[in-house]
């Protein structure tokens, strides 16, 4: 099952999401050096993974083994760039979960 994350591009930024059957919180936040991040705590704040720059086409969780949030993480950029922009996320740039 793909989840897709309701993330815009207006700075700092919070949604509480569902990715198979529990709910996660996201932070997202630009870096104006080198793009934008995000976080991933559960229901109650307690934090899972902080610091994971998106970077497209790869597994953001791959380096995080034996974590709470149990689903693969990827930043699909529509157009083929870094996806690096201020205005990047939530229009080129969409952040997709993947679980079995």
């Amino acid at each position: 099952m793909t989840t897709t994350l309701p993330l815009t591009n207006d700075g700092c930024r919070t949604v509480t999401t569902q990715v198979n059957g529990t709910y996660f919180k996201f932070r997202t936040y630009y870096n104006r050096l080198d793009g934008w991040y995000i976080d991933i705590y559960d229901s109650e704040w307690n934090v899972i993974v902080e610091g994971i720059k998106l970077v497209p086409s790869i597994n953001l969780m791959r380096q995080f083994t034996g974590n709470a949030f149990g689903a693969e993480m990827y930043y699909v950029v529509s157009d083929g760039s870094e996806g690096n922009g201020p205005d990047d996320l939530g229009e080129i740039g969409k952040v997709q979960c993947l679980t079995e």
